[in-house]
């Protein structure tokens, strides 16, 4: 069961801890395009010992530049992983209704100027479902990313109304989780994290945590105080048409999540 935490501000800290620990030795690769040939994939599912890896080599072998060591790495942690926590190699969206329609997380239809998929989070959303399933549901978010053979991601957030002590929706075993969902365990690039409606209050949070990242990793990352509309960068990348006017203040007036989850069901 989830606990709430007692002492938010050394919570804080653990939690940077842990993020500083989980980049550090995030490998950056260039963006030059490494082809992967059959014989690459086959070479790795057999290693693995486990024909139905055989989706998850081939992305591993694309995001990590066809590098046949950090493959088998990132497949083996997602193997192990998913047997911590009980969690098949593919998700369906069976027993995630609740999550998938509690806001935490939408997959925008279509892809973003530069061919990338994106993925929303909102954080005020945190108190509407059990992180374990919020979490286990952006995984499954990010399969269906998978699925379609794409690796590149945009995340686009919403902080209005966060402060720290939404972190008190979260455990200590929650927030390890994530990271180690999205750090080591999954084989996706993440290219840009959009935030907007950053709190005045969140902002030296947001510095500390920014400091924690490498230069790479730390130039993906942009934010602004107002909405979707306002934010020049944002739109560079990421076309109004896109976002849902709903929560973000986009220009996508016809967006329905729900209709979504519909057919995810």
């Amino acid at each position: 069961m989830q606990q709430p935490l007692t002492e938010p501000k050394h919570e804080v800290k653990s939690i940077l801890g842990y993020v500083r620990n989980k980049f550090k030795n995030v490998e950056e690769p260039d963006d030059a395009y490494v082809p992967i040939s059959e014989e690459d994939v086959s070479k790795l599912v057999a290693e693995l010992q486990d024909e139905r890896m055989r989706m998850w080599a081939r992305q591993s072998l694309k995001v990590s530049k066809n590098k046949h060591d950090r493959a088998l790495e990132i497949c083996q942690n997602l193997m192990r992983f998913r047997r911590k926590w009980n969690w098949p190699l593919r998700l369906t969206a069976e027993g995630l209704e609740p999550a998938l329609r509690s806001g935490m997380h939408w997959l925008l239809p279509g892809f973003d100027n530069l061919g990338r998929r994106v993925i929303t989070f909102r954080a005020s959303a945190l108190s509407n479902g059990n992180a374990h399933d919020l979490q286990k549901m952006m995984c499954f978010l990010l399969e269906k990313v998978a699925l379609e053979e794409s690796s590149d991601l945009v995340l686009l957030g919403d902080l209005k109304g966060a402060s720290v002590a939404t972190l008190r929706h979260l455990a200590m075993d929650d927030m390890k989780r994530g990271m180690d969902m999205l750090v080591d365990a999954f084989p996706c690039r993440l290219r840009a994290v959009f935030v907007v409606h950053m709190p005045v209050a969140l902002t030296p949070l947001a510095a500390v945590v920014k400091g924690c990242l490498s230069p790479k990793i730390r130039a993906r990352l942009h934010v602004t105080r107002g909405p979707a509309r306002t934010f020049r960068r944002l739109l560079q990348d990421v076309p109004p048409s896109m976002i849902p006017a709903a929560v973000f203040g986009g220009a996508n007036t016809t967006f329905d999540w729900d209709k979504v989850v519909d057919a995810f069901l």
